[in-house]
């Protein structure tokens, strides 16, 4: 009796242990030593996800019901997973899986748009006793620094004009010239331009390894408009009357004249043979008006050229030159009173 007893309790154990092996309920059997030998395999430990990459994969492989859980590389800045739909992290994705035998993951990233550091994260897969890692790593995209426009041109008075700045990464604005800055709001900014003379420099925006530029440009303030007349009336042996018109749309006149010369075609206050005519310390507002000055002193039956000046805070501007020939001794019309005859 006792040895027919021991043969059907043998029976029972090998039939029992060959049930649990051909078993697939994780939930019935997931303390028996076979099914946790049955282990859970990954096709890979890592994905690395370079720039422009945004979907890779891998292959889940168990006997036994798994999930996938996560761990995020360093502190909680990229946030919670959620399983589905939802981004992990707000950068990385994967699709729904069956959490049954094998399976493909899609592992989705978005793209890394820093150039300054790259991401960490892992994906976990377990079945409860065992568990697979698979590391996502995503490289620091390169570095991009951009403006639209790249050239501004400025009129005479200067002002602000807006660009716009496409980048990645932190940057420094330097200007060559003081008459031009950049501002926070992304505007560059010129002064007036006080002289008769166009201008130009360079704006370089500068980032960790990456520089771009804005060229400017700025017009001449625009020069007044003078012109000279000769009253040919009031020409005589020794004098000449002249008259001077004037007009500034920019800047105030400081001071105004003319410079005559029997030699020299285009007399300037630098090159006038000794001979001119100003108001040293003009300081009136105005932008426009005349001035008659008359001329003495001046040699009989000689031709003399006269050019106008005027001078604001950006220099002095000259007007075409003209000339007249004083009158001859013993003229007619001359006050010397010729003897008939001689």
């Amino acid at each position: 009796m006792k040895a027919t007893n021991k043969f059907i309790y043998a029976i029972c154990v090998i039939c029992g242990l060959l049930s649990c092996e051909k078993s697939q309920d994780w939930t019935d059997n997931k303390d028996d030593y076979k099914a946790y030998k049955m282990g859970i395999e990954v096709s890979t430990d890592s994905l690395i996800f370079e720039e422009g990459e945004s979907t890779k994969s891998f292959i889940v492989s168990s006997k036994c019901p798994w999930n996938i859980t996560t761990e995020i590389s360093g502190s909680s800045q990229y946030g919670d997973w959620t399983r589905g739909s939802s981004q992990y992290g707000n950068w990385i994705s994967i699709n729904n899986f069956s959490g049954k035998n094998e399976d493909k993951i899609l592992v989705t990233v978005t793209e890394n748009t820093s150039a300054a550091v790259s991401r960490e994260a892992a994906i976990i897969v377990t079945d409860g006793l065992n568990t697979c890692k698979v590391y996502v790593k995503q490289d620091a995209a390169s570095e991009m620094i951009s403006v639209s426009p790249t050239s501004l041109s400025f009129d005479w008075s200067g002002g602000d004009k807006e660009v716009t700045i496409i980048r990645n990464v932190d940057y420094t604005v330097k200007s060559a010239d003081t008459w031009c800055s950049f501002l926070s709001s992304n505007k560059v900014h010129v002064t007036a331009n006080n002289s008769y003379q166009p201008r130009s420099t360079t704006l370089t925006l500068t980032g960790k390894s990456k520089t771009t530029t804005i060229s400017v440009s700025q017009q001449a303030a625009p020069q007044p408009t003078v012109k000279a007349t000769v009253n040919a009336g009031s020409v005589t042996k020794t004098s000449a009357s002249c008259k001077v018109e004037y007009n500034s749309d920019a800047f105030d006149i400081t001071q105004y004249g003319f410079c005559y010369s029997t030699t020299n075609k285009t007399p300037s206050i630098e090159n006038n043979d000794g001979s001119m005519k100003n108001s040293p310390n003009y300081s009136s507002e105005k932008k426009n008006g005349s001035y008659t000055f008359t001329i003495s002193g001046l040699k009989q039956n000689t031709t003399y050229y006269v050019c106008p000046y005027v001078t604001t805070a950006a220099g002095t501007t000259y007007g075409d030159a003209i000339s007249f020939t004083t009158k001859k001794t013993n003229s007619p019309g001359e006050d010397d009173n010729p003897t008939p005859g001689y």
